[in-house]
């Protein structure tokens, strides 16, 4: 499978982008700091054999992410899109919970991928997204 994956550089988006990794599957990864991964050890076998791609891009830039998933169609037929946006400036309060910066982060990142991906390729039906 190919896997199309905004964000992934920690936590769930990293540890699942991993066992997909491990058992053979493809993932074009979006991340504004490719350099994260790159120096991951254990993610390394996977980057310089091909089946992990990283790619620069900001989930909120329609430019970054089209142009990031031309080059995955261009490798293979998406299967599914895994989006696992995150902020590395979220904060912690009791009144609120968790709290990401800008606070509609993921909505508008959803929303800019979506519209990306349709302008992108307009006669492919959008894959499933997880």
């Amino acid at each position: 499978m190919h896997i199309f994956a905004l964000g992934g550089s920690r936590n769930i988006g990293y540890y699942a982008a991993h066992r997909l990794l491990s058992k053979g599957d493809t993932v074009t990864f979006v991340l504004r700091s490719p350099a994260t991964l790159e120096a991951d050890e254990a993610l390394k076998e996977y980057v310089s054999n091909g089946k992990a791609r990283l790619v620069k891009g900001d989930a909120l830039s329609a430019d970054d992410i089209k142009a990031a998933w031309l080059g995955a169609v261009a490798v293979a037929p998406v299967d599914f899109i895994m989006f696992t946006v995150g902020s590395p400036t979220a904060t912690f309060s009791f009144r609120e919970g968790f709290v990401i910066h800008p606070r509609d982060l993921c909505t508008r990142s959803l929303l800019t991928l979506i519209k990306a991906i349709h302008s992108a390729t307009p006669s492919h039906p959008i894959p499933r997204l997880v």
